[in-house]
Parts: C-alpha cells; structure tokens; sequence
C-alpha cells in the first residue's frame, strides 16, 4: 500500500472510545467514525452523545449515526477506506459496508471464539464462571460474529470479577492488544483460521427482565449473574413490589434449612439470605429509590426485614 491506509471505525460506548483513542494517538488515519444516534437520557431526557461521537469530534474526525444501517448506511458508501474495525457497535453490519473497505472489514470481539458468539460476551463468561475469556480479531461476514479468526489474547477472570471489574482489563488488554496486531494486519501477516463450528456458543443480548435475579438457580450460576449484572444495572429481587439490588454478594454456608427468598439476619457483617442450597451473605444493597448503601450503614434500620421473604 503505496499511502497511508484509511480507517473507518464502527463502535458505540466507552469501551469503543478507549480503544479507538490509542489509534488516533497512534497516528492511524480514521475518516470516519459511525456509532448509534444520540439518546435521550435521564430524569431531565437530556440528548445524550455516545463516548466515539465526542471522541470523533475532539479529533475533527466525521461521524455518521444510521439509525438502522442495514436500511439506509447513507454518506458511509460513499467514503474511501481501507479497513473497517468494528468494536461494540450495537447494530448489524450490512453486506453493502462490508464490501466498501479495499482490504476488508473486521471485528474485535470480546470472547475466545467460537465460545460465546453474541452481543454480551462478557457478561456470559461471569454467568458462566469462566476463569478466563479474551479478545479476538476476526474478519467480518454477514453472520453474527462466525468469521475467520486472525488473532487472539487470553484475559483471566478473578474470582472477585464483576462486569465492571472485567470491562476495565478488557479496555485495557484490548488497547494494546490492536497496537500490536494493526501492523501486521496491514502488512498481510496475520493468517486467517476458520472457526470450529462445533464448539460454537451463544451469548444473547442481556434483557431488562433478566434483570431480576432467580433465587432457584443453583448458587454458582446466582452468583455468576450478580457479578454479571454489577456495578450496573444491577441484579435485584423483589420486596414488598419494590427492587432491592444486591451486590458483593458470596455463599455463607451451603445450607437450606429455611424457605426460598428468606431474609435470616441483618448485621453489620452483611445480610443474610436463603438461596437454593445455600445461605448468601450480601454487603451491598440498593432500595428502589435509594442509593447503594454497604449493609453496615442500613442494618439497624431495616431490622424489620428479618424474617421476611424476597423474590
């Protein structure tokens, strides 16, 4: 390639931010950044910019927010690129974009594919309770997450991982991770190896009804969507109608000796409740309109919890 190769970046939240930034510091020419439209946002509906779009304006970079791309991608067809890298993006990439770069369009994805194909990779290697997950740079195909595999970097998950936790390293392995892997991109060096089919799994968008923690789900698996849903949205069970979101939460005893969703004690050290086939202490909690609150602040005041039962 005789000029400077030109990029355009396709990804939405901060996590996309981060990493497009270490290319811009790096020097890599980006003549286009497309994310999802603006959102409107909290009490006050404010019209909020996603994280690439103040980054794209920062740097004087053009940015194109399709509200459906597969229907109408408008002036991204018409652009001249060499390479498309998508991170995070959040809607499905026509095969007119795919087409548009000259040496082709690829994805960092947030997995050790083929496991965990889907929109929330990471989440699903905390409900899972994988002891590690990774980044994977693949060359993009019409079908969600199966193209070939080019590169790869192993991330391990500690035992006190939350998404938030796991996201950070993410953010952090993943920016040095395509510093290292551009250049041999650019120069053809990376060889391309297609997915073993049979080992294909599945890691769904998260919905807001999943939200709602299962207390029958073995204790494992509770604790895996806890971490998953922490810090935010956070995973609740219902009392009296009202959310209460749980977090740092472990397995005091494995035990059941009371009925399902029991509130057996509420100390200092962290309330107690019956899961199935085990007792979880919990030392943070969120009351429906209140603010999270390590339980050590709230116990005396909701003694009267004692006794009753969560769903």
């Amino acid at each position: 390639m005789t000029r400077k190769p030109r990029f355009l970046l396709m990804g939405t939240p901060m996590l996309a931010k981060e990493v497009f930034e270490v290319m811009l510091q790096a020097g890599y020419e980006v003549v286009g950044i497309v994310c999802q439209p603006d959102k409107i946002t909290g009490r006050d509906q404010t019209l909020e910019k996603p994280p690439t779009k103040r980054l794209a304006e920062q740097y004087g970079i053009p940015v194109f927010q399709p509200k459906k791309i597969k229907e109408d991608p408008g002036e991204i067809l018409s652009l001249d690129i060499d390479y498309i890298l998508t991170l995070a993006y959040g809607q499905i990439v026509p095969q007119a974009v795919l087409d548009l770069p000259k040496y082709g369009a690829y994805n960092l994805h947030g997995s050790l594919l083929p496991l965990l194909r889907g929109a929330s990779p990471l989440h699903y290697a905390l409900i899972e309770g994988f002891q590690e997950t990774g980044v994977t740079l693949m060359k993009m195909v019409l079908a969600m997450d199966a193209g070939d595999m080019l590169a790869h970097e192993i991330i391990p998950i500690h035992d006190n991982d939350t998404y938030t936790s796991l996201l950070q390293r993410f953010s952090k392995v993943t920016q040095a991770f395509i510093l290292k892997q551009l250049p041999l991109l650019i120069s053809d060096q990376l060889k391309p190896i297609p997915q073993d089919a049979s080992k294909v799994t599945f890691a769904p968008l998260i919905k807001k009804d999943q939200e709602h923690l299962d207390l029958t789900l073995p204790p494992q698996r509770f604790l895996g969507w806890v971490k998953a849903l922490s810090e935010k949205p956070g995973g609740y069970v219902l009392l009296d109608e009202k959310k209460l979101k749980l977090f740092d939460v472990t397995v005091d005893a494995w035990t059941m000796l009371h009925p399902l969703g029991t509130i057996l004690e509420l100390q200092p050290t962290g309330l107690r409740l019956q899961g199935q086939g085990a007792v979880y202490c919990i030392k943070t909690v969120q009351l429906e309109g209140k603010t999270r609150q390590p339980v050590a602040v709230i116990a005396h005041g909701y003694a009267h919890w004692v006794g009753r039962c969560v769903q």
